[in-house]
């Protein structure tokens, strides 16, 4: 999984621990929780959680008192399995669950997610079933 982040329980997190910190909630504790990958790959394994950014990745956050912040689109796509007959919806409101459940359990407050309906997710040439569960998190530019 690489470097682990120290979790804060507020505030504004820099770009690259964001996607990090996620990663970190998101990690397999028991045998059967899904790989969590947090770069984009040309393959998966389903079913795998993808930790990156969406669209619009940054965006300006309303300034207080001179202070310029930042929000950004922290997507954590949740990947069941190739298109093809077998329990596909019912693995990715698994998956969907999880990543509620993680992240809400979280030291950190990651705020109100919106996930996508079902829907067909091409990886390295391959159609999965997936949905995008994203939230929107205060960032900062700095690496503190």
């Amino acid at each position: 999984m690489g470097d682990r982040v120290s979790v804060p329980t507020t505030g504004t997190l820099s770009i690259a621990n964001a996607r990090l910190l996620a990663a970190d909630a998101l990690a397999p504790i028991a045998d059967d929780d899904p790989e969590v990958l947090t770069n984009l790959v040309d393959a998966v394994a389903p079913p795998v959680l993808m930790v990156g950014w969406g669209d619009p990745w940054i965006e300006a956050s309303p300034a207080t008192m001179g202070a310029t912040l930042y929000r950004a689109r922290l997507v954590v796509w949740c990947i069941a399995g190739r298109l093809e007959p077998g329990p596909g919806v019912e693995m990715l409101e698994r998956l969907v669950g999880y990543t509620f459940d993680r992240l809400n359990a979280s030291p950190y407050p990651w705020g109100l997610p919106t996930a996508s309906a079902p829907r067909v997710f091409p990886v390295g040439g391959l159609d999965y079933l997936g949905s995008q569960v994203a939230y929107l998190v205060p960032v900062t530019t700095s690496e503190d």
